[in-house]
């Protein structure tokens, strides 16, 4: 572990600034979510997390940025399971962004093993959680963006 360590900080070391600012919102975001996650029940964290204090139109980029920047810090910070932090945490930057993201929590069965998931779409786009988890999961509740 101690060289996929040293790995991540060269990699972080060599990012441009406008990644660095990414990363700045992102990682607090991802942890306020995580410990939120921890704590606090679902419901909660949703209303918590679910409407941004205020609204500031951001560009394309921006957006885009926030959502590789979030997928990348979950990835990496988060072991195996990031889906419903790295969403939440997401779609509330989004929103602070003025962009309006769709929370979808889903499940499937495979073998024994019951699996969720959780990702955003926009528009009706996966925007985070992986292209393929409309068909790979049924969809059990979805949150829209908060009006």
């Amino acid at each position: 572990m101690p060289g996929r360590s040293i790995a991540v900080l060269k990699r972080i070391a060599t990012l441009p600034l406008a990644t660095w600012t990414t990363l700045a919102r992102v990682v607090p975001a991802v942890a306020a979510v995580r410990l939120a996650l921890w704590v606090l029940p679902y419901r909660t964290v949703l209303a918590v997390f679910g409407h941004p204090t205020h609204y500031r139109v951001r560009s394309v980029a921006y957006a885009r940025t926030t959502l590789q920047v979030t997928d990348w810090v979950g990835r990496t910070a988060l072991g195996d399971r990031p889906c419903l932090t790295q969403a939440l945490a997401a779609r509330w930057l989004l929103g602070r962004a003025g962009y309006a993201a769709e929370l979808k929590l889903g499940a499937r069965r495979d073998g024994d093993r019951f699996l969720a998931h959780a990702w955003l779409e926009m528009g009706g786009r996966v925007v985070l959680g992986g292209a393929d988890s409309p068909a790979l999961y049924a969809t059990l509740t979805s949150v829209p963006a908060a009006a």
